[in-house]
């Protein structure tokens, strides 16, 4: 990135305008538009919102799916000084319902393709402001390129301390949760991915992440920081997304696990668009180390790097940098780790009365600096939960090596107490995801009258696969301790169950399992019970 004042996190559109005017900033179907057109847009949007009774602090909730009308929506909400409340797309109209009267919502805009769910939920809410963002985006035609557009005085350009959005999170609890972020946690956010990501004028960005999601929405800024380029591709199907890097010169990725997994098993005939890939960026949930050595092989001339964080951390605070991905010096135990900490945060391991952990020892992650959230939207009871004394507590468990670098170890909610001993999922998920034909999996713990918690595992088989009960009980007994190992494994070959960013939503697993063991009926989303491994 050239040497230039650092603009706010509201201005970032007009900072890529002046860096790069004559340079694409958005592609899609519809053609294409320079950075200095895209900057009149928001402009113009943004007006258009004002205009509208839009004031100061208000809060703008916007349904839509990823589009060049979703980007310019996104900061012509901010550059009128409002808040920013992305909807997911994949809920149902009751629970759109509920958040958009939980955050009491001054404005609802969405895209034609959501018009009908728009209209009903805003009459429900009684929502007088509901606008469609394809009629916002059809205004008269912008300023010529290379026409600078200034900073419009109607404007209400905030201050980076000021909240800028509430991104609602259920993770995969399911109750919904607002975190307040900050203009600054927003642009630390731009600032880091720009830089482990080395984002320049020249970057070309492929848009397969949902804008709606944190992880989506980090990488959007650290390209528009950058002032590089946003492709949207006509849709996530890996032919269009193929079809996309091809004609568009994408050069950067940033992706969840699952469909990076997607994207490699449709890469026939595709190989060249491969080659082009120089930085790839994945997070958002835990991937299996045989799926990263496989894209780390498959492409062969990019550089990866992992984020790790959640929401409440405004997005990322750990990267495993692309030297650790380097397969020929990386160790497998470095190769799973989640990283070390970004710049803008403190990390640490924390354990018994808040001490902090030496390395090797676990204890739960614990996140602060200027990234963090102010607080929940109306929950102070969940809110002094997870903020004390300043830190973040993520909920996840971890431990810290002699170099600083951070493993995460599964989620305190997933700690297993079998037997009177602790047993971490993801522990022995990893131990599954290494054994030949698994596809995915997850382990829970279920009510047990002698455990007190028992050790299930649900396996998905890769295709043609034919693993069974007794392969995957001796592999766990040859690699973990006995109890560890899981004391019933459920065999099948359809996915997992999913929430909309890709996790696997564990609290509908334990519910399957529960009543797996007290009725003969066959599972809803495996093909076949396996025995017990007792």
């Amino acid at each position: 990135m050239n040497t230039m004042e650092m603009p706010t996190f509201d201005t970032l559109v007009w900072s890529a305008a002046r860096q790069n005017p004559n340079g694409v900033a958005v592609v899609s179907q519809a053609g294409s538009e320079t950075w200095s057109a895209f900057a009149w847009r928001v402009s113009q949007i943004a007006g258009a919102l004002i205009k509208n009774g839009l004031e100061p602090g208000m809060h703008v909730c916007l349904l839509a799916g990823n589009s060049p009308a979703h980007l310019a929506t996104t900061y012509a909400v901010w550059a009128a000084g409002a808040v920013l409340v992305p909807l997911n797309i994949r809920l149902s109209s009751s629970e759109l319902g509920a958040i958009l009267s939980h955050v009491e919502a001054a404005a609802l805009l969405f895209d034609a393709a959501h018009a009908n769910t728009a209209h009903t939920i805003a009459a429900e809410c009684q929502i007088s402001r509901a606008l469609q963002i394809e009629t916002l985006n059809d205004l008269r035609e912008p300023t010529p390129t290379g026409c600078l557009p200034s900073k419009p005085t109607i404007l209400r350009f905030g201050e980076d301390r000021d909240i800028a959005g509430i991104i609602y999170t259920g993770g995969t609890t399911g109750t919904p949760k607002g975190a307040m972020l900050t203009g600054r946690s927003f642009l630390r956010q731009a600032e880091n991915l720009l830089n482990i990501m080395r984002h320049d004028t020249m970057s070309v960005y492929l848009h397969t992440s949902p804008l709606f999601h944190l992880s989506g929405l980090t990488h959007t800024h650290g390209i528009t920081l950058a002032a590089g380029t946003h492709v949207f591709p006509g849709s996530t199907k890996p032919d269009d997304v193929f079809a996309s890097i091809a004609d568009h010169g994408v050069n950067v990725l940033g992706l969840v696990p699952t469909y990076l997994a997607t994207l490699l098993e449709n890469t026939s005939g595709h190989k060249a668009a491969l080659q082009r890939i120089e930085h790839v960026g994945y997070g958002a949930s835990p991937i299996s180390e045989p799926l990263l050595r496989r894209a780390i092989r498959e492409l062969p001339n990019a550089s990866f790097h992992q984020v790790y964080g959640q929401t409440e951390a405004g997005g990322s605070c750990l990267t495993l940098p692309s030297e650790a991905h380097r397969l020929e010096k990386s160790s497998r135990e470095r190769l799973s780790m989640a990283g070390i900490a970004l710049p803008g945060f403190d990390v640490r391991i924390s354990g018994e009365d808040d001490r902090e952990c030496i390395p090797g020892e676990t204890g739960e992650i614990v996140v602060r600096g200027e990234g963090v959230m102010a607080r929940y939207w109306r929950d102070p009871a969940r809110t002094s939960e997870v903020l004390r004394n300043g830190w973040l507590r993520t909920g996840d468990m971890g431990r810290r090596d002699e170099d600083g670098y951070i493993a995460v170890v599964g989620r305190l909610k997933d700690l297993i107490i079998t037997g009177g001993e602790n047993v971490y999922a993801g522990e022995v998920e990893r131990v599954l995801e290494a054994l030949p034909g698994v596809r995915s999996c997850a382990v829970v713990g279920v009510p047990d009258p002698y455990w007190g918690e028992a050790v299930h595992a649900f396996v998905v088989r890769e295709p043609g696969a034919r693993l069974t009960e007794p392969d995957i009980g001796q592999f766990c007994r040859s690699h973990i301790a006995a109890y560890k190992c899981p004391k019933r494994v459920w065999v099948g070959d359809k996915p997992l169950p999913l929430t909309g960013v890709g996790k696997i939503m564990k609290s509908k697993l334990r519910e399957q399992a529960l009543a797996l063991m007290t009725t003969a009926s066959a599972p809803t989303i495996l093909s076949e019970p396996a025995a017990s491994t007792d």
